[in-house]
């Protein structure tokens, strides 16, 4: 498979990461040079968690609806890489807001700028959608803990182990494609199909 057959996806994905990556960094930035009140922080962190999710929910869709057809575009490493850092961006934002608006005025949490609440926030779903586990402070609230609870089995088991991994890489993988497409349907086997309209 030829590099300009793979490159446009990977692209796409590495592009769609960086202005996620931006908007959480430009913003919480620019809430902190404010003065970063608690009124900003929540609305922003609202803005931010759900902006995030919904990119990532529209990538999971677009993802889906190509399953099991042999002209899926193919899906290389970079894309799938820039994919699985783009759900740890959207669960770690979701989480930075489940704790600001869920968390007591007197936690520490608060204490810390907005800019490391949310890398905080981040770097600890990352951990979670990988299944290594926490890093600093444990959930307490209900929301921190519905989030968490997405980001290890939505964002871990399912999206990045299940769907990414398993299905995408053995099927779209650019290295598959050739030799998958040159074989008659009748000799693939079982095809996966899944219909989203």
């Amino acid at each position: 498979m030829a590099f300009k057959d793979w490159f446009p996806g990977a692209l796409w994905d590495f592009s769609v990461l960086v202005v996620v990556f931006l908007q959480w960094l430009i913003l919480s930035l620019a809430i902190d040079a404010a003065g970063g009140d608690m009124g900003a922080r929540k609305g922003a962190s609202l803005y931010l968690g759900l902006s995030t999710l919904t990119v990532n929910a529209y990538q999971m869709y677009i993802s889906l609806r190509w399953i099991g057809k042999p002209t899926a575009p193919p899906e290389s490493l970079l894309g799938l890489f820039c994919e699985i850092i783009n759900l740890t961006q959207g669960w770690g934002t979701a989480f930075c807001a489940a704790r600001t608006w869920s968390l007591p005025a007197p936690n520490p949490f608060h204490d810390a700028s907005f800019l490391h609440q949310n890398a905080d926030s981040i770097f600890e779903m990352g951990l979670v959608q990988a299944g290594v586990g926490w890093t600093a402070a444990i959930p307490t609230t209900f929301s921190e803990r519905l989030v968490a609870w997405m980001a290890a089995y939505v964002g871990g088991i399912f999206a990045m182990n299940m769907f990414l991994i398993s299905i995408v890489l053995s099927k779209r993988g650019y290295w598959e494609r050739e030799d998958y497409l040159a074989v008659p349907t009748s000799a693939r086997g079982v095809e996966w199909s899944v219909s989203l309209k």
